[in-house]
């Protein structure tokens, strides 16, 4: 892993989880996760791909596609607060 960006430790056994699940299913792979770069900023990425295998059935490659979908979290987050806030407003008292 490169040594400017690594991922968070919550993060990391499940995408690892995943990637070899992956990998012995012979199913692509697609996981969310967050990474925390040199600056300390965190970013989330989705990573997507598939294995490669052998004539003898073994993975010798993996070919995939990282994106970063920080903007889409926020977005999702800040959705999720308004919707919260939203609800508060919008309910209508019981009467006993």
């Amino acid at each position: 892993m490169n040594s400017m960006i690594t991922s968070t430790p919550d993060d990391r056994q499940r995408v690892a989880q995943a990637l070899e699940d992956a990998k012995h299913d012979h199913r692509s792979f697609s996981e969310e996760f967050r990474i925390v770069r040199q600056d300390q900023t965190t970013r989330w990425l989705v990573s997507r791909g598939k294995f490669l295998y052998g004539r003898n059935g073994e993975a010798n490659r993996m070919t995939g596609l990282a994106t970063d979908i920080t903007e889409l979290k926020e977005i999702q987050k800040q959705l999720g607060e308004e919707a919260k806030n939203a609800s508060g407003w919008c309910q209508i008292p019981r009467r006993s």
